[in-house]
């Protein structure tokens, strides 16, 4: 059991480096049978890597290429189709409203009307889901994060380019304190930025 939980952030964060932190710290087991319990078709990946010098875990999403893009209501119903428990269940659907909120007024549309692409898709619900089951396994009393950090520039998506950092993410950190580095490059992604 982890009393507090510190979530250092000096180079930004996504969902996969997240999982692999949290998996580098919890361990694998028991997140792995309620992972694979999720009705989806993926093979969920952890290798230890050598990172300057430091070993590391990382944490991949193998699947078939996806062209669909799922609203709010399919993205729950994986959820409860799933046997992970009832608090990280909670932990993953809270995480999913957020990022749906922002997309709403992002696009200018109810959140059941949203539709999600990169974080719809398999390896984004796999991440988020996962850090929910972690979360929930380290029975943390208390969670701190150091300030994400945030780059400049723009970025291709699926609807053209934009601006860094990209709108899901500027307003899920809206009221966060954070540091904008001189890096042209997208540091903080949504899946990371709905995990703080």
């Amino acid at each position: 059991m982890v009393k507090t939980l510190y979530i250092n952030m000096p180079q930004g964060i996504c969902g996969d480096m997240l999982v692999a932190a949290l998996i580098d710290l919890i361990g694998e087991d028991e997140w792995r049978k309620q992972i694979e319990s999720v009705n989806a078709p993926f093979q969920a990946i952890v290798k230890s890597v050598e990172k300057c010098g430091v070993s590391a875990k990382a944490f991949f999403v193998k699947h078939e290429d996806q062209k669909d893009h799922r609203h709010l209501p399919i993205i729950l119903d994986i959820i409860d189709e799933s046997k992970l428990s009832d608090r990280a269940k909670s932990l993953a659907k809270d995480m999913f409203y957020r990022i749906a909120d922002a997309e709403s007024i992002a696009h200018d549309c109810p959140r059941n009307q949203v539709h999600f692409h990169e974080v719809g898709a398999i390896d984004s619900i796999v991440d988020i889901l996962s850090i929910a089951i972690l979360i929930d396994l380290s029975k943390a009393k208390r969670i701190y994060a150091s300030l994400p950090m945030v780059g400049h520039g723009t970025i291709e998506f699926c609807h053209g380019t934009t601006n860094l950092p990209v709108p899901a993410t500027r307003l899920l950190l809206d009221s966060v304190p954070k540091i904008v580095r001189n890096v042209a490059l997208e540091m903080t992604t949504p899946t990371g930025a709905t995990a703080l």
